[in-house]
């Protein structure tokens, strides 16, 4: 649309995951459905796995796990996805208490 601009609630936000897949036997996350920024707009939803996602954490973008709110760009936000050691295992999660494993609290696909 022209002349629409990103809202700034979301122009600080990088990745947004809104749905995950995980592995049977690891519970290690295999792939995510997210929207990511792509300069000033938002991409499409597309399939981002877990080394996508670290190499993003690595290079401190903000990934987040939400969904699409009615404004176009806007999203509600659930948590910051974070990477910890619990027990020696590295875990993705975006909860306030981190498991052992990956654990997003978003929707399977």
């Amino acid at each position: 649309m022209r002349g629409y601009r990103l809202p700034k609630s979301s122009s600080k936000l990088d990745v947004v995951i809104v749905a995950a897949q995980y592995a049977k036997r690891s519970k290690q996350l295999k792939l995510g459905q997210a929207y990511v920024r792509r300069g000033p707009i938002w991409g499409d939803l597309t399939l981002i796995d877990r080394k996508q996602i670290l190499q993003r954490l690595e290079s401190k973008q903000h990934v987040v796990t939400g969904k699409p709110a009615e404004i176009p760009g806007e999203f509600v936000v659930f948590g910051q996805v974070q990477l910890d050691q619990v027990n020696g295992d590295q875990g993705l999660h975006a909860g306030d208490v981190p498991e052992k494993g990956d654990n997003l609290g978003v929707p399977l696909f």
